[in-house]
């Protein structure tokens, strides 16, 4: 039977694949991730993720259809040599559609945390209450331990996440939330073996996605379009001005990079992602990732992609979001849709024009 979306398991029941799912999970491995990081039996020449530093532990930081969970993807695809847990804090998000795109409470926050260092520390014995079984399948890491060790032993799933994350000296986690005053803790507990990647995405692109997806409060007048701009485009120009204050203090710790980017300058972008976490990664091992994550498709079906609010947007409600996030639109790289409206115009800061300002 496939696990119920809200499904808990406990340490005293073996960790299960849904079966509907084991096909893909079989097909996936062998074949997509193989060429990357997963077990492949085409040729004895599979690069490896290395680090080239003491640090092991990434944490990429984005929010709700913020597009963290693409970047996020590209290490997640490194099945044999990284650790991944997709949004481990579920568990402790608050109930309502209203608490959807919020980060934890400050009373949650420690608890947060502490439920972290357990996790990049392999500890998860006690702690099978803070487990969304659902989310585990996200984890390639998961998925492979899973096929190879845990499913013929019948593992109970803390055994399973710990054989899986004991096997691989790298780890990754991906959530939306945690702010970055509070992972900060994490930067002052681990120090040089740890790394932060902040993913920012145009708010209107965000929002956009989220009444699509019906996510979150509702979005249905220009009123609320602007207020819940407001509140996440404030979230996001903290977090900046956070995060650049902690590169301050711990150099190279934290880094902030566009969804547009990514997607208008995949290889350049991926580089230097891998660059600042201290991976070594050839050109060819990238373009592998590129490949996968579908970003090698053509520039203008890509842009495509980064405009598609325009179309699910009226004129009035774009505007609305552009008022709500008027203060801090150059902090966050973007620009208000013009009077003069053209689709020639891609309203952020390019990758180009970002590194300059950086130099």
């Amino acid at each position: 039977m496939p696990l119920p979306a809200d499904a808990t398991e406990t340490s005293h029941e073996p960790l299960k694949l849904p079966e509907d799912e084991m096909e893909l999970v079989a097909a996936r491995l062998d074949v997509d991730l193989g060429p990357v990081g997963g077990s492949s039996t085409r040729g004895p020449h599979r690069e490896r993720l290395r680090a080239r530093s003491r640090t092991n532990k990434f944490l990429i930081h984005s929010y709700l259809r913020g597009g963290g969970g693409v970047l996020a993807e590209a290490l997640n695809l490194h099945a044999d040599d990284l650790f991944f847990l997709y949004q481990p804090l579920y568990k402790l998000q608050e109930e309502g559609p209203e608490y959807g795109t919020e980060v934890l409470s400050t009373k949650k926050a420690p608890q947060a945390l502490k439920w972290l260092n357990h996790a990049y520390n392999c500890t998860f014995e006690g702690h099978e209450d803070m487990i969304h079984a659902p989310y585990l399948w996200k984890s390639h890491s998961i998925r492979n331990t899973f096929r190879k060790k845990c499913q013929a032993k019948k593992m109970w799933i803390t055994q399973c996440l710990q054989e899986a994350c004991s096997d691989r000296q790298l780890r990754a986690i991906f959530t939306i939330r945690l702010g970055i005053d509070h992972i900060s803790e994490l930067i002052k507990l681990y120090g040089e073996e740890f790394k932060v990647v902040v993913v920012i995405r145009d708010p209107r692109a965000i929002l956009s996605a989220r009444r699509r997806e019906n996510l979150g409060p509702t979005l249905n007048t220009p009123l609320t379009f602007r207020q819940q701009a407001a509140l996440l485009c404030s979230s996001m120009a903290a977090d900046i001005t956070l995060a650049n204050e902690l590169t301050d203090r711990y150099p190279g710790s934290v880094m902030i990079l566009h969804y547009e980017h990514l997607l208008t300058e995949p290889l350049e972008v991926l580089t230097h992602l891998y660059d600042f976490l201290g991976l070594n990664a050839t050109s060819s091992h990238l373009n592998k990732v590129i490949r996968i994550l579908k970003l090698d498709r053509q520039q203008e079906v890509l842009i495509q992609v980064l405009k598609a609010w325009q179309v699910e947007l009226t004129l009035r409600e774009s505007r609305s979001v552009d008022y709500g996030c008027s203060h801090t639109y150059e902090k966050l790289g973007y620009f208000p849709v013009p009077k003069a409206i053209t689709n020639k115009d891609n309203y952020f800061v390019s990758w180009d024009q970002a590194r300059m300002k950086e130099h």
